[in-house]
């Protein structure tokens, strides 16, 4: 039997994080949250998720400087960002890649 996928859900805002969380749990997910991209980061290092589910912003490391890192050390986790700050991808700044 396949194992299944692990998700970090990297927000800022416990609410967000908690339903996202809930959500792929449901879905059949194993879930792990962090609360800035810092955070998410220490996570990586110790268990490297096959998914991050990131938002965009955030204090301390934004979600931008996130994805690029996970994107540049680690090609093989697949990478999602999300935001209530921009309402289609033509506002997303022209660096942003996920």
């Amino acid at each position: 039997m396949a194992s299944l996928a692990q998700v970090l859900v990297v927000d800022d805002d416990p609410a967000i994080r908690t339903s996202m969380s809930l959500l792929l749990e449901s879905e059949g997910y194993k879930v792990a949250e962090a609360e800035d991209g810092l955070e998410a980061i220490v996570f990586i290092s110790q268990s490297i998720p096959d998914v991050v589910v990131s938002d965009l912003n955030m204090p301390r490391m934004s979600g931008f400087e996130l994805l690029s890192e996970v994107q540049r050390r680690f090609p093989q986790i697949v990478t999602i960002a999300m935001s209530g700050a921009y309402r289609d991808a033509d506002e997303l700044p022209p660096k942003a890649r996920a």
